[in-house]
């Protein structure tokens, strides 16, 4: 009951799957949420049997207030303790503010800031029952500086998790909770590569198209962000709050 324990939202995909992995070999208790991916969470957790950690999933969407309590309440029962949660849970759709819609724009805010904030309230009431406190993990993008035309919602919701982290850290440090925005640069995940797909644009052929405008020549690979995840929710990061690190290979908006 005393090892720490990690939630994660949105934990079947991309970046946070790697965390989930990773955080379950390394012996820890995770519990991992994401909306309509139960199959692909099964496999996960099978996948998982063999390792020293825990793992369990609770089907969430974020842009209900009650399963984000939910999925904390689940995790502080089983294990008696929360000590990380990674927010990853989001959504990329296009749109340019003269093509913008209602419909489109507030469901980008409803996942993507509603989402990261209500689970935070939840993160940091059972972490301020920690002697160590926790670390929260909000995912960011370059978007968030400016964006692109076609990326108006998202850029906005973007930026306003980065000052959702800022305040976190700032109000809530007294409770040694640590709060940090990791700036993700162009990444190859299960989202991106369908978003571009649409776009008539393969694996390949986005890779190549990304090196041109990376100054590091490439895109990011999951082992170029999942060590920095881990560094955060570790007790290696005790002092870092407040805190953006940018994961771009020097890419800017």
């Amino acid at each position: 009951m005393n090892k720490k324990t990690f939630i994660i939202a949105g934990g079947t995909k991309g970046v946070a799957k790697q965390v989930v992995i990773k955080l379950v070999k390394l012996g820890y208790n995770v519990v991992f949420g994401d909306l309509n991916d139960a199959d692909e969470a099964d496999k996960l957790l099978t996948k998982l049997k063999k390792h020293k950690g825990k793992a369990y999933f609770i089907l969430t969407d974020v842009t209900k207030v009650t399963d984000c309590e939910n999925l904390f309440k689940f995790a502080f029962e089983k294990f008696k303790r929360i000590d990380g949660f990674f927010s990853y849970a989001g959504i990329t759709p296009t749109q340019s503010l003269l093509e913008c819609t209602e419909e489109l724009h507030d469901e980008i805010f409803d996942v993507n800031l509603k989402g990261a904030l209500f689970c935070s309230k939840y993160a940091i009431k059972y972490m301020k029952e920690n002697e160590n406190g926790g670390s929260i993990i909000f995912t960011g993008s370059p978007h968030s500086d400016a964006g692109e035309i076609d990326r108006v919602s998202y850029a906005c919701s973007k930026g306003a998790v980065v000052t959702l982290a800022n305040h976190i850290a700032k109000n809530y440090g007294k409770h040694n909770i640590r709060s940090n925005y990791i700036t993700m640069g162009w990444t190859p995940t299960e989202g991106e590569l369908a978003l571009r797909k649409t776009q008539g644009m393969s694996k390949d052929d986005l890779k190549k198209y990304a090196s041109n405008f990376v100054p590091m020549g490439r895109m990011n690979k999951y082992k170029d962000i999942v060590p920095a995840i881990i560094y955060l929710l570790s007790n290696k990061s005790l002092m870092t709050s407040g805190s953006n690190f940018r994961i771009t290979g020097g890419w800017y908006m």
